[in-house]
């Protein structure tokens, strides 16, 4: 059983959760049933004949004859709210004759080729003399008069756009944060470093090579990773955050496999204000099978299928912060492009002045988390476990589990 939290998260907007509590009451609904992986039900609505809602636990998958383009729609969340208040009012029957439309994979091209390679080389030559033009001049000097926007274009029209997203982020860095010199650093090394990994990726692993072309850009064929054998368990959904990025919405879904000790990245994108991927729903865990994409330090993954019903995620069991640095440092020796990992920590005590610590370390709180006193408010100065995002100089927390209370 879901609780009314989890289902009011599926909403793709806050208007659409609003709209789904105001129907979320019994006298708007009829012909209430459940079945199998199924919920149905049949809202009135502004036209003569009610809307026909249905529920597919699997996934979940929602369908609704309604006209909103929104997916889920007001009447699927309010469906799913009325089930996980009042369950008793869905008789049980027999499911719907049509059964819901599954989604169809995700498909993306393999975009390597001898003409896509030698752009990119010409590419990342240009873009190995930039960075020895800003080091030579020294940042500090001349950070205002760089163009980075027309830097990072020039890299998409070498068909680099992951070279171009990192330099519109040192944009952004020397705009907005005081102390950028440092990240602006960082990330003048991560790229200084690929193009001398580009230049020798002959002699790299084949993984290392995945690793180098998915920092430049280079897409992977969904399709083949479907078709792959996958790694089957029971995966703790610990977190999701989503944020606007160059006309998208990306959405980050983070996994846990306790019984493996391996994590696991979902990436969703969506364009406006609807959400990406809303398969997998933080405070739940689920028996599915997932594709690693390719990595020496393998940790993105799509869904090949989930087999089991999401079930209330009963604790999150972790490691001590040095501990989950350690396993987040051994990833990044051997991606270097590693921008984020998740970090499942037991035993952690939020204080006030914005860290998370243990026996045996802390940890910076981000400074966009502001939720950070709730978090204090909640541990009550006793251990938690807490999961979140690390980007190696600060922590983002996306849950909290105390004894007797999750929350995402």
């Amino acid at each position: 059983m879901w609780t009314t939290e989890q289902v009011r998260s599926l909403a793709p907007d806050v208007r659409a959760a609003q709209a789904a509590e105001a129907l979320a009451v019994a006298w708007r609904w009829s012909d209430l049933g459940q079945g199998g992986q199924f919920i149905w039900g049949a809202c009135q609505g502004t036209r003569d004949t009610p809307y026909r809602t249905r529920v597919d636990f699997e996934g979940p998958v929602f369908t609704c004859d309604c006209p909103s383009s929104k997916r889920p729609c007001k009447h699927s969340i309010a469906l799913l709210l009325l089930y996980s208040q009042d369950p008793d009012r869905f008789p049980a029957g027999a499911p719907p004759a049509s059964t819901p439309p599954k989604a169809a994979p995700t498909r993306t091209r393999n975009t390597t080729s001898p003409e896509r390679d030698a752009r990119v080389s010409a590419g990342i030559e240009a873009l190995r003399l930039w960075l020895e033009d800003l080091l030579r001049q020294g940042l500090a000097r001349r950070v205002s008069q760089i163009s980075w926007e027309e830097t990072a274009a020039r890299m998409v029209d070498f068909q680099m756009p992951g070279v171009a997203r990192i330099i519109r982020q040192m944009g952004r860095l020397t705009a907005y944060a005081d102390d950028w010199p440092a990240p602006v650093v960082e990330r003048i090394g991560r790229l200084s470093l690929l193009c001398q990994a580009w230049q020798r990726i002959e002699s790299l692993s084949p993984a290392e090579q995945a690793d180098v072309r998915t920092a430049i850009g280079f897409t992977v064929s969904q399709d083949e990773l479907l078709l792959g054998e996958g790694v089957a368990a029971r995966w703790s959904v610990i977190g999701q955050f989503t944020i606007d990025e160059e006309r998208l919405r990306v959405q980050r879904t983070w996994l846990w496999s306790p019984t493996r000790q391996q994590m696991a990245l979902v990436i969703g994108f969506s364009r406006g204000e609807t959400t990406a991927d809303r398969g997998l729903m933080p405070g739940t865990s689920v028996e599915g099978r997932l594709a690693f994409f390719p990595s020496a330090s393998p940790l993105r993954v799509i869904v090949q299928e989930i087999t089991s019903v999401p079930a209330p995620l009963a604790s999150l069991a972790g490691d001590t912060i040095a501990k989950s640095i350690h396993r987040a440092q051994r990833a990044a020796s051997l991606n270097p492009w590693l921008e984020l990992y998740p970090l499942v920590l037991e035993h952690v005590v939020p204080v006030p002045d914005t860290w998370i610590q243990d026996d045996t370390g802390r940890l910076p709180v981000h400074p966009d988390f502001e939720a950070f006193w709730s978090l204090v408010a909640m541990s009550g100065g006793h251990p938690v476990s807490v999961a979140g995002e690390w980007d190696g100089e600060l922590f983002r927390p996306l849950a909290v589990f105390t004894e007797s209370y999750l929350r995402y």
